[in-house]
């Protein structure tokens, strides 16, 4: 039902989540985000808001550019490098979010941005 307003998309999300999907890597960073958050917070892994070790978290992104990198032009710079690059750009722009929990840095996705994130997923697999 529309009120005549815009629907208040913003005040729910982070102001730069579309950073990194509107960037000239927007489909290498979608295909990065999109196999982190189905391992890590998919059927069969951890719940929205459950939090991982931040080294898990770029160990899983370290493994994906190993077996499946869409940066191939990119060799030059280790591995390793650029899976923390990516984390520290999907974390400054919300996808994830991330504390300290005594020595160990920890990061989680948000509930609100695992519901938005299926949403794109499901609007964009109909045709």
């Amino acid at each position: 039902m529309s009120t005549g307003r815009p629907a208040p998309l913003f005040d729910r999300l982070p102001p730069d989540l579309f950073r990194p999907l509107g960037s000239a890597n927007s489909r290498r960073y979608w295909a990065v985000l999109s196999r982190l958050m189905e391992e890590m917070w998919g059927d069969g892994g951890r719940s929205p808001g459950e939090e991982a070790p931040r080294q898990v978290v770029v160990r899983m992104v370290e493994s994906y550019l190993v077996a499946s990198d869409p940066w191939e032009e990119d060799l030059e710079t280790p591995v390793s490098i650029r899976s923390h690059g990516i984390v520290n750009l999907l974390t400054e722009s919300g996808w994830l979010s991330q504390r300290r929990r005594g020595m160990v840095d920890m990061i989680t996705v948000r509930p609100v941005i695992a519901q938005f994130y299926t949403v794109l997923c499901e609007f964009a697999e109909h045709e």
